[in-house]
């Protein structure tokens, strides 16, 4: 597997938010989220995102209501697997092995990529099942 050397090393997220069709902006892990992302030389590929203001589990995580975790599946999520980069389309695909979102396990997700001096911004473009367009700052850590 060809790895890009633009992608390896850690990157810190900077911001993540999703335009909708409408022309709204949301930020679906707050305004300030948590989280990063790191391309290894093997081809490998992890990436994880909180909310900053994650509640704890009142009694403990093994003690969790069915309410706190509900709400601690929908403000975490983390995949990996292995990536490629398509440099016609401007695009890494990450080839997702294991998800938080049982549904992406096996997927192929693609990321439209900008890579400009420290900065990678990843770009999820319209779709019928998902009608938001995504971008995500990183921010090159190592």
């Amino acid at each position: 597997m060809a790895v890009d050397a633009r992608f390896t090393g850690l990157w810190r997220l900077v911001s993540l938010s999703r335009k909708e069709p409408g022309g709204k902006v949301v930020y679906p892990f707050g305004e300030s989220p948590v989280g990063y992302i790191a391309y290894y030389t093997t081809g490998h590929m992890g990436v994880h995102i909180m909310r900053r203001d994650r509640k704890p589990f009142a009694a403990g995580p093994g003690n969790a209501t069915p309410e706190e975790k509900i709400a601690a599946f929908d403000t975490f999520t983390a995949y990996c697997g292995t990536y490629s980069v398509n440099e016609q389309e401007k695009a890494v695909i990450h080839h997702v092995q294991a998800s938080s979102s049982p549904n992406n396990v096996g997927s192929d997700q693609k990321r439209l990529f900008t890579l400009t001096g420290n900065r990678l911004i990843l770009r999820v473009a319209p779709s019928t099942a998902n009608p938001a367009a995504t971008e995500v700052v990183w921010e090159k850590v190592s």
